[in-house]
C-alpha cells in the first residue's frame, strides 16, 4: 500500500501552478488499496486481437437527412440552366425605353457608315489638316528665328519691342492658313465653288498669336530683364506651340471650313438638323442643338449658331434634315 505524502519541493511546485488548475487534496483513506490497470492498457499489452463490434444500424434520423439531400439534388438538376433563363427572361425593348433613346442618339450623332457625312468629311479633310499643320509650323519656325535674333541684337524690353504690332503679327498667320481653309470649304460644298473663309483665317490667327504674345509678356516680367532667361522661355514656348496647339488648331479650323462649305451647298428654305461627330462626342450645348430638331436653314440653333461649329473643338455638322 502506497502512502501519499507531500514534500516541501512538491509544495513549492504547487504554489507556482495555476490556481484554476489546482485540485482539492485527497485523503489517504480515500485512495483504493490497489489500482487496477485500465482495460485499454490491458488490450494494448495483449497480443490477442479482439473482434470488431458489429456495426449498429443507422439511426432513423440519418436516413431522413440523406433522403432530404437526394430530394434537393434532384430539384437542382431539374432547375432551368442559365441559358434557359436568358432565353425565357431576357427583357425586350419597350417603346420609349432607354433602348429607343440610345437608338435615337445614334441616329442624331450620325453613325460612321461608309456613306455618312462624317466618314465623307474624314476622307476629304485629313490631307488638308496635314497641309495646314505644315504651313503653320513653317510660319512658327520663321517667327522663332526672328524673335531669337532680335533678342541677341536689339535687347528688347518687352513683347512690343520683340514682335510686330498685333494686327501685323496676326496677318502673317492669316496668310499662312487662308488658302488651305478655302480648299476645305470647297470640298465641303461638293461643287468646287469658292466659299468665303477669311473670317475663319483671321480667327485662327488670333487664337494662336494672342496667347503667344501674352505668355511672352509674362516671361519678360518674370525674367526681370535677364535676356538669356527670356530666350530660354521663348524657345520653350514656341516648342509648346509647335506640338499639340498647332495640331488642334489645324484640325478645328479645317473642320469648320468644311462645315461652312457643306452648309452653303444646302438649298435655301431647306429644313436642316444639327449632327454630332460620334468620334468626338457632344457637349451640353451641342446636345441642345440636336434636340432643337429640324429648323429652316439660316435659323439659329439654341447656341445662337446657324452653322457648326458652336465652340472651339466642335466638329459637328449642319445637314439637310431627312424628308
Amino acid at each position: 500500500m502506497r502512502i501519499l505524502d507531500r514534500s516541501p519541493a512538491q509544495d513549492e511546485l504547487d504554489d507556482d501552478a495555476d490556481p484554476e488548475l489546482a485540485t482539492e487534496p485527497v485523503a489517504a483513506s480515500d485512495v483504493p488499496a490497489a489500482v487496477e490497470p485500465a482495460p485499454d492498457v490491458v488490450v494494448a499489452a495483449s497480443a490477442e486481437v479482439l473482434p470488431s463490434p458489429e456495426p449498429e444500424p443507422e439511426p432513423v434520423v440519418a436516413d431522413d437527412v440523406f433522403a432530404r439531400l437526394r430530394a434537393e439534388s434532384e430539384a437542382m438538376t431539374d432547375a432551368p440552366t442559365t441559358s434557359d433563363v436568358a432565353d425565357v427572361d431576357e427583357p425586350q425593348p419597350v417603346p420609349g425605353s432607354d433602348a429607343d433613346s440610345n437608338e435615337a442618339e445614334t441616329v442624331a450623332t450620325g453613325a460612321l457608315d461608309e456613306g455618312g457625312p462624317f466618314a465623307m468629311r474624314a476622307g476629304l479633310v485629313e490631307p488638308l489638316e496635314k497641309e495646314m499643320a505644315r504651313a503653320l509650323k513653317r510660319a512658327l519656325a520663321d517667327e522663332q528665328n526672328e524673335v531669337l535674333d532680335t533678342l541677341r541684337r536689339e535687347k528688347p524690353k518687352g513683347v512690343e519691342d520683340l514682335l510686330p504690332a498685333l494686327e501685323l503679327h496676326a496677318a502673317r498667320w492669316t496668310g499662312a492658313a487662308v488658302e488651305t481653309l478655302r480648299q476645305a470649304a470647297s470640298v465641303g460644298s461638293g461643287s468646287g465653288t469658292t466659299v468665303s473663309v477669311d473670317d475663319l483665317a483671321e480667327e485662327l490667327a488670333l487664337a494662336l498669336v494672342g496667347p503667344l504674345r501674352e505668355r511672352i509678356d509674362r516671361g519678360f516680367a518674370a525674367s526681370d530683364g535677364n535676356l538669356d532667361d527670356i530666350a530660354d522661355r521663348v524657345r520653350a514656348l514656341y516648342r509648346e506651340w509647335r506640338g499639340q496647339r498647332l495640331a488642334e488648331t489645324s484640325q478645328h479650323y479645317t473642320a469648320a471650313a468644311y462645315a461652312r462649305g457643306a452648309f452653303e451647298a444646302i438649298e435655301p428654305g431647306t429644313k436642316v438638323t444639327w449632327m454630332i461627330d460620334p468620334t468626338v462626342g457632344a457637349c451640353p450645348d451641342c446636345d441642345d442643338n440636336v434636340l432643337a430638331g429640324p429648323l429652316d436653314k439660316g435659323e439659329s440653333f439654341p447656341t445662337g449658331n446657324a452653322c457648326a461649329p458652336a465652340h472651339p473643338g466642335c466638329h459637328c455638322l449642319v445637314v439637310a434634315a431627312p424628308s
